[in-house]
């Protein structure tokens, strides 16, 4: 009878060990977590992704940076397909930032939190598209340092302007240094990762751009008590906002937060991008 057992936990073990180590064969849509009771992916099961590896993120040995990519650009021509011409590009000048790793071996970052923005405007009616480009490449590429991607994501939102010139909001999502509960909040029962909107002051005309931000955080403040953290105003930089009034700057969470965090907190912004898209 020991035999057997024994026989059994290696049987186990080696099918677990397979099972984490082949994040290819991982179907996200099925993980569940109970009761709120883990932070295991819990409200990712709603969607119905046809490549949810890319959704997420996820570093994969055999994934090239190109081959993301050209996944990021299908998942566009997804969204947009059949739809509205775009009015929301959503987009991460620093698109490294990433946040807690699961037991799946799944680490997402800003790029996660955009693509979970892009889905939840698709379903209040708005279409969104979501930077696909590699930002540090083409920085690398130029030769500039990291203050450099702020040029190169604003030569990739032009870009864009071009191409869909029915764009009317432009989304910066980044993610803050915040640490441990200062980045966490609980509403409701639900868990969110705590928003910061930034605007850059150093130029003239950002009360404009300030303004508008205030309306976004109302609605949140009403809605979600506690989601928000105090607006940063920055007086001696710019964010780019200098060259777009209609650019906004949101930090989503720390790197403590979980997927589960993240999420909530997405579905919370889309639809306080639709009020204020409603309201202006």
């Amino acid at each position: 009878m020991n035999k057997i057992k024994t026989i059994f936990c290696l049987f186990l073990l080696i099918l677990s060990f397979v099972y984490l180590n082949d994040v290819k064969k991982i179907n996200v849509m099925e993980i569940a977590v109970e009761d709120n009771k883990t932070s295991i992916i819990k409200t990712v099961s709603k969607y119905d992704f046809k490549n949810p590896i890319s959704f997420l993120n996820i570093s994969e040995k055999t994934d090239s940076k190109e081959d993301n990519e050209i996944k990021y650009q299908q998942i566009n021509k997804e969204i947009i397909k059949s739809k509205d011409l775009p009015t929301i590009y959503i987009y991460n000048t620093h698109q490294t930032e990433e946040y807690a790793s699961n037991i799946y071996n799944i680490t997402p970052s800003v790029i996660t939190v955009s693509n979970i923005l892009q889905e939840e405007l698709s379903e209040l009616g708005i279409t969104a598209i979501v930077e696909d480009k590699d930002i540090i490449k083409e920085v690398k590429k130029r030769g500039l340092d990291y203050t450099g991607t702020y040029e190169v994501s604003l030569d990739y939102l032009m870009e864009k302007e071009k191409e869909y010139p029915s764009l009317k909001y432009f989304f910066d999502i980044h993610r803050d240094s915040v640490i441990g509960e200062n980045s966490k909040v609980k509403i409701n029962d639900k868990n969110y990762a705590k928003v910061m909107f930034l605007v850059g002051a150093n130029y003239d005309g950002y009360e404009k751009t300030l303004n508008e931000v205030k309306t976004m955080e109302n609605y949140l403040n009403k809605n979600y008590p506690g989601l928000v953290r105090k607006t940063f105003i920055n007086t001696t930089s710019g964010y780019n906002q200098r060259y777009r009034n209609n650019m906004y700057l949101i930090e989503v969470g720390g790197p403590d937060n979980t997927l589960e965090e993240i999420y909530n907190s997405s579905v919370a912004i889309a639809k306080a991008i639709k009020y204020f898209t409603e309201e202006i």
